[in-house]
């Protein structure tokens, strides 16, 4: 299943924790098998919740999208999910 978010979800604060939420709570979702790639914007986003979100994301990848400057700023909030 692939869920889009084009309307600028990464300038929102915390928004990729409650789709996640809304998608579980709809579908049968494998929990550790929920990854988020993005281009751009999306990209930033993607990094984001792998640095905030760790227990909900298997793997992210930022394709064309900016990153953290400062490295300290990344903190998970726990290991990612092993499959």
């Amino acid at each position: 299943m692939t869920v889009n978010s084009p309307n600028g979800a990464a300038r929102r604060a915390g928004s990729g924790q409650p789709t996640v939420a809304k998608v579980e709570a709809r579908y049968s979702v494998d929990p550790r098998r929920v990854f988020f790639l993005g281009w751009s914007n999306g990209g930033f986003m993607a990094h984001r919740m792998g640095c905030e979100a760790a227990d909900l994301v298997a793997a992210f990848v930022a394709v064309s999208g900016d990153v953290w400057n400062d490295p300290a700023l990344c903190m998970p909030t726990s290991a990612a999910r092993a499959p």
